[in-house]
């Protein structure tokens, strides 16, 4: 389960803000100095943005965006909708996932070289996934092939990144859930920051420190509790918040 190397509490009205896009950049920032160009930064339909882009290519660090349906494109050297263009693609791979409750998805996805209107020197991919609803899933990327039998691995790659990226939304969604971290008590942005803190500390003190055997005690407890689960893929946050629960509750109980 990912756990943040950069974390940053901020105000607009605090002194010294910008703007959004600039405690970003900040981030950003702090990856480039402290990571290799070839991690890949992956990243949701908010990073959009010709600002973000401009970083990345700048220095030519890898990343992969999901990328707003409504944003013109250069397509064979024409300006088109990025969606007219994702729709002439029905799926030229296929390639098999497995969702956090245990179904089976069978995905297709295209690989299309495109370039931005505002970049038109850089090469980019866009990579089109169906499967996840109604509309395709659409991924800008800027990483490479070497030969044109590798389109198809790289489809695949880049797809299981971001789809390993949700993983990050169930994060910040314990937070909120589990220590009502909107409902707060106290009033100073520091405050904030303190308690933003403690919990990051106390989510990576369940992620590395529960010793195994712990795990597979409190797996065992659970299964006694709720006979129907029986399938434990990998426990994600909100399943150790349902395990724990559930443990504790049945302990008073007894």
């Amino acid at each position: 389960m990912p756990l943040p190397v950069y974390e940053k509490v901020f105000s607009v009205a605090e002194k010294g803000f910008l703007s959004e896009t600039d405690e970003n950049l900040k981030c950003f920032g702090f990856l480039s100095a402290n990571f290799r160009k070839t991690c890949i930064r992956t990243l949701d339909r908010g990073f959009d943005a010709e600002d973000y882009y401009r970083y990345f290519l700048k220095r030519d660090e890898k990343f992969i965006i999901h990328i707003k349906k409504n944003r013109d494109i250069i397509y064979k050297n024409k300006t088109c909708n990025i969606m007219d263009v994702a729709k002439k693609y029905k799926g030229n791979y296929c390639m098999g996932f497995t969702g956090r409750n245990g179904k089976k998805i069978q995905c297709k996805i295209s690989y299309i070289p495109v370039k931005l209107c505002a970049f038109p020197g850089k090469d980019l991919v866009l990579v089109v996934v169906y499967g996840f609803g109604k509309n395709p899933m659409l991924l800008l990327t800027n990483m490479e092939i070497q030969k044109i039998q590798q389109k198809k691995k790289l489809c695949i790659i880049v797809a299981k990144i971001y789809l390993m990226r949700w993983r990050i939304e169930e994060y910040f969604r314990f937070k909120n859930q589990q220590f009502n971290f909107e409902d707060l008590r106290v009033m100073s942005l520091n405050s904030i920051r303190n308690l933003n803190f403690l919990q990051h500390w106390q989510l990576a003190i369940w992620e590395y420190f529960i010793p195994e055997t712990v795990e597979a005690c409190l797996r065992t407890k659970f299964l006694n509790v709720q006979k129907g689960y029986i399938k434990f893929p990998n426990l994600f946050f909100m399943q150790w918040d349902m395990l724990l629960n559930k443990f504790f509750l049945k302990q008073v109980l007894e």
